[in-house]
């Protein structure tokens, strides 16, 4: 199972216990043409995904959930270099809990 299958199991299980919130009514027609609907769970996203994506998680709040997904690591010294792939726990937040990064100040800089 991938990483984005995994995430999006939790987040409609996390939907279903109120744990986060909807982005509105899916809706799609079946390869026979019958109509189907479902909420769709917000997005989360690991801190590291957040600060890629240009925000910060804000100072006190903790992980609205916590669960296993795919890492690897690469080892170089193998000739050709292979990965090992395993099981991390990681946090997820939502939008709700990041603040946009803020602007650095540039001191002394010349144009």
């Amino acid at each position: 199972m991938t990483n984005e299958r995994i995430i999006l199991l939790h987040r409609i299980r996390l939907l279903r216990e109120g744990v986060i919130g909807s982005k509105g009514i899916h809706e799609f027609r079946d390869y026979k043409g019958v109509p189907y609907s479902y909420e769709m769970p917000e997005d989360i996203y690991t801190a590291g995904a957040w600060l890629k994506q240009g925000y910060q998680i804000k100072p006190g709040e903790t992980a609205c959930a916590h669960f296993p997904i795919w890492k690897y690591r690469t080892d170089w010294s193998s000739r050709p270099p292979t990965r090992t792939y395993y099981m991390k726990d990681m946090n997820f937040f939502t939008a709700d809990q990041v603040t946009p990064l803020a602007e650095p100040e540039l001191y002394g800089t010349a144009v």
